[in-house]
């Protein structure tokens, strides 16, 4: 995986994540930013602060709260609904303050109990269009697992969501 914000790493039972050079500002922005406040008091992403953690090669690390994870292709129909719809209630608060998701999928989904939490902070970016960035991978991560799972296609289901690529973007050609 390539994430151009951060690197996530665990230390004595931690959670931390080492913010590269040139994400800085954009990292310390979205922390002060409304938008972050209302994401943490909603519960939808990590409780996440600024550690006094050092580390050679980064200025800035942050402390995540640790979270259950569950592989998705373990995950109940109901926790993959969950999933769903808490990227694209997250994605609906980002659009309130110009942000966007500019990532949709599973494995930025961990569970704090029952409930759904989006950790990729880094995902978070500046909305720059009026149609959503990563609405394909919405689709083919979320939407049409569920839609075959409801289906009762579970075969189907299992290899979509197992798949690191999703690669069915739409649904399948039903013309004969």
């Amino acid at each position: 995986m390539v994430d151009d914000f951060g690197r996530v790493f665990f230390h004595d039972e931690k959670v931390y994540r080492a913010i590269y050079k040139q994400s800085i500002p954009s990292c310390i922005n979205l922390l002060q930013s409304e938008l972050f406040a209302e994401l943490m008091s909603a519960g939808l992403i990590p409780v996440t602060v600024i550690s006094d953690f050092t580390l050679v090669n980064y200025e800035l690390v942050l402390e995540h709260e640790r979270l259950f994870e569950i592989q998705q292709h373990e995950w109940s129909f109901e926790m993959l609904k969950d999933a769903a719809l808490t990227v694209l209630r997250v994605n609906r608060i980002c659009n309130k303050y110009g942000f966007e998701l500019k990532d949709a999928h599973p494995f930025n989904i961990l569970f704090r109990g029952t409930m759904p939490v989006f950790v990729d902070i880094g995902s978070i970016v500046p909305k720059n269009s009026t149609s959503w960035t990563a609405c394909k991978e919405f689709i083919g991560a979320f939407y049409i697992p569920l839609i075959f799972w409801y289906k009762n296609e579970a075969y189907i289901m299992k290899k979509l969501v197992e798949s690191t690529f999703y690669k069915m973007q739409t649904t399948p050609i039903q013309d004969i």
